[in-house]
């Protein structure tokens, strides 16, 4: 019998590389010993009997965790208080005209379980970026975008594994607001299930913004969980072990690699986070 207890993100392996830019990382801080301190400090909390492993990121952070300063939420006006954005989900930048999330994160569930049509020309808001000496809110808010459909989701055959959809910015970002993003395969090494806390050759970490923690744009925060792929489904997916609930939809998973000849990892973006129904909630990491 098939277990669903594992979390789903979306694999991004067909997603065209023409929308990336791709980063040489040379040796620099000494990453691995950064997150070797990391997992001292956090102590128990990575224990893999706790159901919720998630950690608040720095995103001003220069090491291991970089590109983090990437992540951000997409968000739209509340329709019943002009005042009031409501966050809508997670995204990444990826070069400085696009972010990268999940469809249904604009569009809703029923555009992949359903037979709902986007809306074309959608427009949303983008807010990324951290604010210095802090780990919540953002340095650019409310980036206007729309909505471009890539082609990868079929209309005629919708599958969460095709759940990716990019938001195209109003206008440019600065050089030096973001950094540079390469995408790749999870599966071109194989599947690990090792220890995502080892820090060794290979290993991944799911970001984004849980609704539960996210108090206000001011204030709110990125969470990361170090997990593992499990196994992959052609209609749902990838199955892992990540803690992913509301709101870290369209989020990245990052899978690290390490260089080497220093101690520093590339950082790569393989899938997307979608948690579909059949496998939404959190379980310990070894259930």
């Amino acid at each position: 019998m098939r277990t669903f207890k594992m979390k789903q993100i979306t694999a991004l392996a067909i997603m065209t590389t023409a929308l990336f830019s791709f980063d040489t990382q040379a040796c620099g801080l000494d990453e691995v010993g950064q997150l070797q301190q990391f997992k001292t400090q956090l102590g128990n909390h990575l224990n893999a009997n706790n159901t919720d492993t998630r950690f608040i990121v720095n995103r001003n952070d220069k090491g291991a965790f970089s590109q983090m300063q990437n992540v951000g939420v997409i968000h739209q006006q509340d329709p019943n208080d002009s005042t009031k954005d409501l966050l809508m989900g997670t995204a990444t930048v990826i070069n400085s005209c696009y972010a990268l999330t999940s469809y249904h994160v604009v569009e809703g569930r029923d555009v992949i379980d359903g037979t709902k049509m986007p809306e074309k020309n959608k427009q949303v808001k983008f807010s990324y970026g951290a604010k210095a000496g802090t780990t919540g809110g953002f340095s650019n808010n409310s980036i206007n975008a729309t909505v471009v459909d890539p082609g990868i989701l079929n209309l005629n055959n919708r599958k969460w594994s095709n759940d990716v959809v990019l938001v195209r910015f109003s206008k440019k970002l600065k050089p030096g607001s973001y950094e540079k993003i390469e995408l790749a395969s999870p599966f071109r090494n194989g599947l690990n299930s090792s220890d995502a806390t080892a820090f060794d050759s290979q290993f991944f970490v799911a970001a984004g913004y849980p609704a539960t923690r996210f108090n206000s744009f001011n204030t709110g925060s990125l969470y990361a969980d170090f997990c593992n792929p499990k196994s992959k489904d052609e209609r749902l997916g990838i199955n892992t072990n990540c803690v992913l609930t509301k709101g870290m939809s369209g989020g990245p998973l990052f899978i690290y690699e390490k260089n080497p000849t220093c101690n520093s990892y590339s950082k790569k973006l393989v899938a997307l986070n979608i948690q579909p129904a059949i496998g939404y909630g959190k379980f310990a990491k070894n259930s």
